[in-house]
């Protein structure tokens, strides 16, 4: 389901291939959005898919062979919109785009926090070193370090705290 809650994606499988459909609920329209196919002419995994936060856009996760591939589509276009992101490589994880911008994806290369700018393929400078996990709920940006400490950072990292936490087991 998209953010602004009007698109919602199916994945529609079958024993030859998949497809993945877009659903409008404002207008109850089912259209086709992308197929195995059309990503390549061997057999890929769908893995999974993140909208933007202005629900234009779509992040697709891809296996090809021992490969993870990602794909940018925007749903208000046609397929020609397809873009391979091929300046990703398997170093590349946790991959998400950012809190506002659709433009700017954030992810981890190598242990370490960046920005990328989608258009000009630019990876900013270093965000934050050794982390392990990070997610963007909202408008900022929580990351976990490989230390254990829990951060709170605005987009542009200028402010960011530390969050104590009590990490308990069941």
């Amino acid at each position: 389901v998209s953010p602004n809650e009007k698109k919602i994606i199916f994945y529609e499988n079958n024993s030859q291939s998949w497809a993945l459909k877009l659903f409008d609920v404002q207008k109850n329209i089912k259209s086709h959005l992308i197929e195995e196919k059309e990503i390549s002419k061997w057999k890929s995994n769908f893995l999974d898919l993140e909208f933007s936060p202005d629900s234009k856009k779509i992040l697709l996760k891809i296996g090809l062979k021992e490969y993870l591939r990602y794909y940018l589509l925007d749903t208000e276009k046609s397929l020609s919109s397809l873009l391979f992101l091929d300046w990703l490589d398997n170093d590349s994880q946790n991959i998400s785009f950012g809190p506002k911008d659709s433009e700017k994806l954030f992810l981890i290369k190598k242990n370490n926090l960046y920005e990328v700018n989608i258009n000009k393929k630019e990876f900013s400078p270093l965000f934050a070193e050794n982390v392990a996990a990070f997610a963007v709920p909202n408008s900022d940006i929580y990351y976990l370090d490989k230390a254990g400490l829990l951060w709170k950072s605005s987009p542009s990292f200028k402010q960011k705290e530390a969050i104590s936490c009590i990490f308990t087991r069941w």
